[in-house]
């Protein structure tokens, strides 16, 4: 959620870049986009929570708790995050254009002036996501297998006892068996 908020926001920023390149400030301003400094705060403290909890799972990895099991395959993770960017800026534009006196409505308040580039930059945003995703699973994996091979190597822990192998009925027979029994059992 916290990389799709910030991936939400960066789409409709770097849309009204390119619909309005040097004045896109004041068409922000013009259209009712004053709130977007509220949900970016948000959104940065969202990402900070987040962080936060990315570093606990960490800590939990390389402890040996590794609960988390392999993710989503990446294309569907890509698709996922671009349809809800799309998804977002849709219903953005829509009630930006429904609340806000100065904002164009209808198609024109989401296509109009390059805003069709929103969704090209949904898609590349979207594989953003995916990859900041699949690259916070690796380091897990990868925490995790380091936290093993290090409690595996841990001085103190109680040494396995050792490993006993049968042999086969034949090796007895020969008087190939190694030693006999103990004189007095």
């Amino acid at each position: 959620m916290a990389l799709l908020s910030l991936g939400a926001l960066a789409v409709h920023d770097l849309r009204y870049g390119a619909g309005y390149h040097e004045h896109a400030g004041a068409a922000l301003r013009q259209q009712g986009h004053a709130y977007l400094t509220l949900v970016g705060i948000l959104a940065a403290g969202l990402m900070s929570v987040a962080l936060a909890l990315f570093g606990a799972v960490l800590l939990r990895a390389r402890r040996g708790h590794s609960g988390s099991s392999e993710g989503a395959p990446f294309m569907r993770t890509w698709a996922y995050a671009t349809l809800s960017l799309v998804a977002v800026y849709v219903t953005q534009e829509g009630l930006e254009s429904q609340l806000s006196q100065g904002h164009p409505g209808g198609i024109t308040g989401i296509v109009g002036h390059a805003g069709w580039v929103a969704f090209l930059l949904a898609v590349a945003i979207g594989a953003a996501v995916a990859l900041l995703l699949r690259g916070s699973e690796a380091v897990i994996a990868l925490v995790a297998g380091r936290g093993r091979r290090a409690r595996r190597r841990a001085p103190g822990l109680v040494p396995r006892p050792p490993r006993f192998t049968r042999l086969p009925l034949e090796s007895l027979a020969r008087h190939l068996a190694g030693r006999g029994p103990p004189l007095r059992s």
